[in-house]
């Protein structure tokens, strides 16, 4: 709903069962709305794709549209973090090309594909919101609206087609990986002079040196702007994803467990539940050869076969639910280490310290907050990341500072680290807020409520953590 011409959303529904409503300008006809409705019915069962769940009319007669509340979108996760490695921009890439690839088979066209259609759930799971037609040709934009994200000949003739997601996809994840459009706005320029250069001039490519070859040349084949030139089939586009950088043989920590559950807490920005297990490091390969300075336009539009990777199949690789934690919101060249291979699938990984949490924090009624060891169905022997006990002086939480309905953490380190704060409130479960390379953070909490708080820390040799801090009377307990 973020990139349609209805209203802002506004958020709804109990607090386990959270919504977003969108008003429309006016109300849908029958034939439109019977339309409509059948579109988003057939999005409705296609993986990573979040579909609307209803037309509502209000009792002043307006209609409005409900669907599933997210906390964050991918353009607010990259305005408030930064760019985001390689190895997550893969996986971005992957579920959103396999998230086209079902929409496609199901005769629907998303028509909007931009940063601000991609959110994320509670979990962290990477979604793909506003897709179709019909509510863009009911209510048209203006046309110049994300521009940068369109085609070269959709700004042109306003038709939507499979092409013109294609392109929208390598422009999400090239914004992704620069925190800019393909063609990001230059002082001075005037708005037709911007729309010549939209349409005329190749995308730059990206000069980064953990983003290989196999990625860089993906995304310039979705950003041709000869359509005859580019990829158009969303299917090989995942599959060509997920042969890049793919992770060797190892350990596995997603093996067993369920995946991460939702969180019923709308309105926590970057949230994510506690992992059960640290993950493992190991030493990052040698980064690939730079980029050359620009996307080359290939002579035609076939291409030399990527080598396949031993586990790939011919099918459409199936998205995962990532974890919003598992994602490096630092940018650039990431730190040594190990990814979860069944949703990190590019090699050379971060370490990401969200999801880097060795115990569970349990809140009990009485206001005791008790660190709890990970249950008895993890591995006997710890991996080699395993949260270690941090020398005195070298993480250290300062007392919190209670707004009420927020508080502002504060903390001290010996030397940069990548931190996350976990917050543990009474009587839920805990959550982890990614703070990146600053030293300070604010959280919501709810007034009244008693909460610890501790931060944890990565660094390439190992995970730190703090010793907690609470408000309002809670004891915590390790």
């Amino acid at each position: 709903m973020t990139g349609t011409t209805a209203g802002d959303t506004y958020p709804g529904g109990s607090s386990r069962v959270p919504f977003a409503y969108r008003p429309l300008p006016s109300k849908f006809d029958k034939r439109t709305k019977a339309a409509f409705e059948r579109e988003q019915a057939a999005l409705r069962h296609v993986p990573s794709v979040l579909a609307i769940d209803a037309v509502e009319t209000r009792l002043d007669g307006s209609q409005v549209l409900r669907r599933e509340q997210c906390p964050q979108s991918l353009a607010g996760l990259v305005a408030h973090g930064g760019p985001l490695s390689a190895a997550d921009a893969v996986v971005l890439g992957r579920t959103l090309a396999a998230a086209l690839a079902g929409m496609h088979a199901a005769g629907v066209v998303h028509g909007g594909v931009s940063p601000h259609n991609v959110l994320f759930r509670a979990s962290g799971e990477p979604v793909l919101v506003d897709g179709g037609l019909v509510l863009r040709h009911t209510f048209p934009r203006d046309p110049l609206h994300a521009i940068e994200f369109r085609a070269p000949e959709a700004a042109r003739t306003e038709v939507f087609d499979e092409a013109n997601d294609l392109y929208g996809l390598g422009a999400v994840v090239h914004f992704a990986l620069t925190g800019s459009s393909p063609h990001p706005g230059k002082l001075g320029e005037r708005q037709g002079e911007r729309v010549l250069r939209v349409l005329r001039e190749p995308v730059p490519a990206i000069h980064r040196e953990d983003v290989p070859v196999a990625l860089s040349t993906t995304i310039g084949r979705l950003l041709a702007a000869d359509p005859a030139h580019r990829l158009t089939d969303a299917a090989d586009v995942a599959r060509r994803l997920a042969t890049v950088g793919s992770v060797p043989p190892g350990f596995d920590d997603f093996a067993s467990g369920p995946a991460p559950a939702a969180m019923p807490g709308a309105g926590y920005g970057m949230v994510a539940p506690v992992s059960g297990a640290p993950a493992p490091t190991a030493d990052q390969p040698a980064g690939p050869p730079r980029v050359p300075a620009e996307y080359p336009t290939p002579p035609s539009p076939v291409v030399a076969a990527l080598p396949p990777s031993p586990a790939a199949s011919p099918q459409i690789p199936a998205p995962a639910r990532v974890p919003l934690a598992s994602f490096d919101f630092r940018g650039g060249k990431p730190a040594k280490g190990r990814s979860r291979r069944k949703i990190l699938v590019a090699g050379g990984a971060t370490i990401v310290v969200a999801a880097v949490v060795g115990g569970l924090i349990v809140v009990l009624g009485n206001g005791s907050v008790e660190m709890a060891q990970p249950p008895e169905t993890q591995p006997a022997a710890p991996p080699p990341s395993s949260p270690v006990a941090a020398p005195a002086t070298a993480l250290e939480l300062l007392p919190p500072r209670d707004s009420s309905d927020s508080v502002e953490l504060t903390w001290r380190s010996s030397a940069p680290m990548d931190y996350a704060i976990v917050v543990a409130a009474e009587g839920d479960q805990a959550r982890i807020f990614p703070a990146g390379r600053q030293l300070s953070l604010t959280v919501p909490v709810e007034p009244g409520r008693r909460y610890c708080f501790l931060v944890r820390a990565a660094t390439a040799r190992g995970v730190y953590e703090s010793l907690p801090k609470a408000i309002r009377g809670a004891t915590c307990n390790r």
